[in-house]
């Protein structure tokens, strides 16, 4: 599988006001990338091109070999599960991290699949609250494969089989599109507060929204 990054060219002007060159106060390094989810190669995929760390479980601290892999990149553990206080703990820990990167400069941005689940790379969908609720900038990413009779995204299979037939087949190529950082404001909460009843679901629906419209998704 080949696969290669590019960068887009956008103006965030309808989301941020016509002067948002000139008054965003950026950060030291963007802390979190949002990209689309196709498949498990995306990881793969992303590692190769942009070596981001990640947010596993915490369960997945312990596990042999993909636990050193996960701490080697910068990843953080979190605890999910249904409760509020899970929850609570999962944002704490994302806002955390984000804040420390932003500040410093230091550990790799964090990728988070905003969407919370695969699709086939045809459309994106409504985004979760993790990357957002802390309104810190965001370099949004879309991943976009070329593929022939095998697609990345036959996610209803079982793992293995489905590993198997991907790492068979040498169809796959696949493109990684950069957008520039994104960092909200006040002119995005208050002009487009008609997208959201949060002020992260507003945040959220803008890079979700610039996402769809540069990958024409």
């Amino acid at each position: 599988m080949s696969s290669s990054l590019h960068f887009v060219e956008a103006d965030y002007s309808y989301y941020l006001g016509n002067d948002y060159r000139t008054t965003t106060k950026a950060p030291l390094r963007a802390s979190t990338i949002v990209s689309n989810h196709c498949s498990w190669l995306d990881a793969v995929v992303l590692i190769k091109n942009v070596r981001p760390a990640f947010a596993p479980s915490a369960e997945f601290e312990n596990v042999p070999l993909l636990g050193t892999l996960c701490k080697t990149i910068d990843s953080i553990f979190i605890p999910r599960g249904g409760s509020e206080e899970k929850k609570a703990l999962a944002l704490g820990a994302i806002r955390d991290r984000q804040e420390v990167i932003e500040q410093t400069g230091k550990f790799s941005p964090f990728l988070i699949f905003a969407e919370g689940a695969t699709t086939n790379g045809t459309s994106i969908l409504k985004f979760k609250k993790g990357a957002f609720f802390a309104e810190k900038t965001v370099r949004p990413m879309f991943m976009k494969y070329k593929q022939g009779t095998v697609s990345p995204a036959f996610d209803i299979m079982e793992f293995l089989p489905l590993a198997i037939l991907h790492l068979s087949w040498a169809g796959f190529s696949v493109k990684v599109n950069v957008l520039p950082d994104f960092t909200p404001n006040e002119y995005l909460f208050e002009t487009h507060k008609d997208k959201g009843q949060e002020r992260w679901e507003v945040y959220a629906w803008a890079i979700r929204d610039i996402m769809c419209k540069s990958g024409k998704l």
